[in-house]
């Protein structure tokens, strides 16, 4: 700052001597007549100076002042320019002489350079201003860098509001600095030794407090200069719950909190834009471990936070992740800790499962009671103390609490009733500071006198939240007790079950209720929930134990207030379907395109407001989940089979405009599980032949969704149920036809990806997935029932051109003519066979054997990895895993080859035919 302040005033110097210089040229070009070309050769020059300067001190002056760099070589040519102009001045300036001449107010002006001190000014000021220009251009050049790895980092998909220090956490709680001690320096000194494993999983029943342990230690890494990244999953937050978003945002913090990986990801993001798209695996390796793979010296740990990770959406997504984090250990530079909480639900668990001895772990519920009853303590005498405080300078001297209140006995009560769950003491604390149940020393008594009826966690979780909800009815008639219940269910039931939180606004615009019902629904619920201030603000559950609590069907005691899940859910899906029929219904060209090829890549997120606002968009996006929930069958001609007829290509295009067209499919299947033959042939009828338009049509729907209706419909089946259903919305313009076929193909889709011929493809046992073989050196692997990319496997040196699943579908092994490879089942072009087994992070071989084998075509392997088969030029061969000796051998030309589930017969594959030995 101060560098930039003194280039400032050098420049206003220079810039001053400029028009004085420019002035005396201006005097002595009239008065001396010998030297006019040399004296306008140098007013000239120092004329461009002044602009080049005035340049300067405008630009380092301006908004982007600071992002200018001032180098040495600028400031010393800037000082030096000072000081010469300053000479030239003097020189310039007339002497004083009491001569006639000047009697009589005629100066005698005589020209003091000569031909040559022109020519070497004029050269010194030429180098000075080609300097600054040249550091201009530096600066510049920096700062065009830099906006375009901002341009290239924002194609990154990233979560709002993941990170720790987002807005939404800001008011979230952090641990009070005396409680915790023992946890928290346990699992500092685990980030700060280098000899630790590298993965740490906090784990504990809901309300344990593991988020507020995870903010803390976050803020305390980030104070060190330690913390790479933080994801706070979320259920409920569609982006916070999305696994999709997981490494990219991960990624995207290291950029700034690392500098170092900073080149590395741009690399990785320009090599690969869409990145962000890719399998979870390969984003992890390329965007992470490749980056800080890279990184030459790291001499602190980086720490990496990842919170709640059973609220995950995807728990097949939550072993991958498990999985890719147990490689930190692989880094070799930088020193990658990562640290995970979660409850210990199953998917958790069998992520876990095989990693022993890659993590460390603590259980929040396992701490010893005397030591969470003591943080207890602490946390709920500080916080009640605060609202006695707050709640005395609110009111009038008379009103005022004993400042010897609480009593500490009445404190120790809620602390054992609490343990272990600090939910329960911030719920407590929320509902004795609320002002509308009552003033706090009130409610402390009543809150402790609920306390006395159960002594179990469960039974105080339940005494606590309806210390909160109770009020709501007390003292209340029949009549308006059934009254204020019903609108809670109406209200509260959908909030709870919402599959991302709404605003109150955009809550009222889907249930069809007046958003001033819902204030004054949620008026007397601050304690349990987060209200904002203003209607656009989004309404969120401080735990998700307050939702467990209102759907538990066993729990007497919220018998009022208990929710019917899937009643509600109905009413959801429903209320969505109304929304989108009637109240603000969809329709073609909902955007108002002017071109059918119009491309939503790049429509703005307001853009996409005013066409769907919020509330229509959630019902896009969900009605299917809640309607799945509901456990509701769907019946042809019923409410479900009527909105598919009329509006299915709406929505579509609609989801289509929100990126979440490939959704569908999964929708799709979910509808069809909803209805049965004998009641809804025809639904079925149109939900299969929806799943093969889709199929057929979702990449270009993703793009240009207006062209469903001008390519998608026309290029269908003559028979299709979806052409049939919708012919009178393919433009009236298209006035002649394609011939096409009466039926779909039996191909149901087209994959692609590979970049080379494609010399195997095989189901996995389970018929979840599809892997194929190709010569581009990789296996691919597929979601079979979507055609989905899920992941690339890489490592092979040459073509690839056979792959096979294990009996569990958990192993994959592939057939190359690599000399080394680290797949499962290596065939080598010397004959020489290896067998590798991926156990607890490692690569273990199971056994090697060497052949003397012709050229070979195609590898299977046994369900149980016990036998090996391969078709090479005239035949195929079959043995035993580790026994040189031959089980089978077949005469005849095979491509292909498979074992079946016992392993009792081999069949394979050439051309058209195909045999089966045993």
């Amino acid at each position: 700052m101060a560098e930039a302040l003194g280039l400032v005033s050098s420049c206003l110097t220079i810039i001053e001597l400029s028009a004085k210089i420019v002035g005396w040229c201006v005097e002595y070009s009239s008065a001396v007549r010998s030297a006019t070309a040399d004296i306008q050769r140098l007013q000239r020059q120092v004329e461009a100076l002044q602009i080049i300067v005035q340049g300067h001190r405008d630009l380092v002056e301006g908004r982007n002042g600071a992002k200018l760099s001032v180098s040495n070589n600028v400031r010393q040519a800037v000082d030096a320019c000072c000081g010469q102009l300053f000479q030239v001045h003097e020189k310039l300036k007339p002497k004083k002489r009491h001569s006639a001449r000047n009697l009589l107010g005629i100066r005698a002006l005589t020209w003091p350079f000569s031909s040559s001190d022109v020519v070497k000014l004029i050269s010194d000021i030429q180098s000075w201003m080609d300097i600054m220009d040249a550091g201009l251009q530096i600066d510049q050049c920096a700062i065009i860098l830099d906006t375009n790895q901002q341009i290239t980092l924002s194609k990154l998909s990233t979560a709002t509001g993941a990170s720790y220090n987002s807005h939404q956490n800001e008011h979230a709680p952090r641990c009070h600095p005396e409680t915790r001690l023992d946890l928290l320096s346990q699992i500092r000194q685990w980030a700060q030794d280098p000899q630790t494993k590298p993965l740490y999983w906090l784990n504990g029943m809901a309300g344990t407090g593991k988020s507020t342990i995870s903010r803390t230690l976050a803020e305390y890494f980030a104070s060190k200069g330690s913390l790479g990244a933080t994801f706070f999953f979320k259920r409920g937050e569609h982006e916070q719950s999305a696994s999709t978003l997981l490494f990219s945002t991960i990624a995207y913090q290291l950029a700034y909190a690392y500098p170092a990986a900073l080149p590395h990801i741009i690399q990785a993001l320009e090599a690969e834009p869409s990145i962000s798209q890719k399998p979870l695996k390969e984003q992890f390796q390329k965007l992470v471990v490749g980056s800080l793979s890279q990184i030459q010296t790291q001499s602190r740990n980086l720490i990496i936070i990842i919170d709640a990770l059973d609220e995950c959406d995807s728990d097949q997504d939550i072993r991958i992740i498990i999985s890719a984090f147990t490689q930190a250990n692989n880094l070799n530079s930088a020193r990658l800790k990562v640290l995970v909480t979660s409850r210990p639900e199953l998917p958790i668990r069998l992520g876990f499962s095989g990693y022993e001895g890659v993590y460390d772990t603590l259980i929040l519920h396992e701490v010893p009671p005397l030591h969470v009853e003591a943080d207890l303590f602490i946390y709920l005498m500080h916080e009640v103390k605060l609202i006695r405080d707050s709640f005395n300078r609110t009111v009038p001297t008379h009103r005022h609490i004993s400042l010897d209140w609480p009593n500490p006995l009445q404190i120790a009560i809620l602390a054992r009733s609490a343990s272990p769950l600090f939910i329960i003491a911030a719920t407590m604390t929320r509902i004795i500071g609320d002002r509308v149940l009552g003033s706090p020393d009130d409610q402390l008594s009543k809150i402790l006198q609920d306390l006395t009826v159960r002594n179990d966690i469960g039974g105080n979780i339940s005494a606590t939240y309806m210390s909160a909800l109770s009020p709501l009815i007390a003292h209340r008639s029949s009549r308006d007790k059934d009254h204020i219940l019903q609108q809670f269910r109406a209200i509260i039931g959908p909030l709870i079950l919402l599959q991302t939180p709404l605003s109150i606004e955009c809550l009222g615009r889907l249930l069809d209720i007046p958003h001033k019902l819902i204030d004054q629904t949620l008026d007397s619920l601050h304690s349990v929930l987060s209200i904002p201030n203003t209607p656009d603000g989004v309404v969120r559950l401080f735990h998700l134990s307050f939702r467990d609590f209102l759907l538990n069907a066993e729990d007497p005691g919220n018998a009022d207030f208990r929710i019917n899940e899937a009643d509600t859910h109905k009413e959801l899906a429903f209320q969505c379907l109304d929304l989108l029929t009637t109240r603000n219904p969809l329709r073609k060209n909902i955007c108002n395109f002017q071109w059918p090829g119009t491309s939503c890549c790049g429509i703005s997120t307001e853009f996409k407001m005013q066409c769907l606002p919020v509330e229509v968009q959630y019902a896009c996006l969900y009605w299917v989940h809640h309607l799945k929930n509901s456990q509701v069958q769907i019946h042809d001609g019923d409410r479900v089979h009527a909105f598919l007829k009329m509006y299915f290509l709406h929505w579509l295009e609609a989801l289509g405009i929100l990126g979440r067209v490939s959704e569908t499919i999964t929708q799709i299947s979910m509808l069809k599980s909803l209805a049965q033959f004998e009641s809804a042939s025809e639904a079925l009828s149109f939900l299969e032949d929806a799943r093969r338009f889709v199929l057929a049509y979702r990449h270009i729907t993703a793009q240009s969704p207006l062209q469903l209706y001008s390519s998608a419909l026309i290029f269908s089946p003559v028979n299709s149920v979806i052409r049939q259903t919708f012919a009178e919305d393919i433009p009236a313009y298209v006035t002649l036809l394609p011939k096409v076929d009466d039926d779909w193909s039996a191909a149901l889709m087209a994959l692609e990806g590979h970049r080379n011929m494609v010399f195997d493809a095989v189901f996995s046992p389970d018929s979840r997935l599809l892997a194929s073989a190709s010569d581009d050196t990789t296996v691919r692997i597929w979601e079979a029932d979507t055609g989905e990319h899920l992941q690339t496997l890489e490592g092979h040196d040459s073509s690839v051109y056979s792959v096979a699943f294990s009996h569990d579908s958990k192993f994959l092994a592939s057939a190359s003519k690599d000399s080394d490879s680290n797949r499962l089942v290596i065939m080598h072009k010397n004959g020489i066979i290896e067998g590798w087994k991926w156990d607890k992070g490692t690569y273990e071989r199971i056994f090697l054997r060497c052949y003397d084998l012709p050229k070979f075509r195609s590898l299977a392997v046994g369900p149980r990895m016990e036998f090996l088969a391969l078709t090479v030029e005239k035949g195929i061969l079959v043995w035993e895993v580790g026994d040189y000796n031959y089980l089978l051998r077949a005469n005849g030309f095979a491509r292909f080859i498979a074992f079946s589930q016992d392993s009792e017969l081999v069949a394979s594959v050439h051309g058209t035919s195909g045999y089966i030995n045993s």
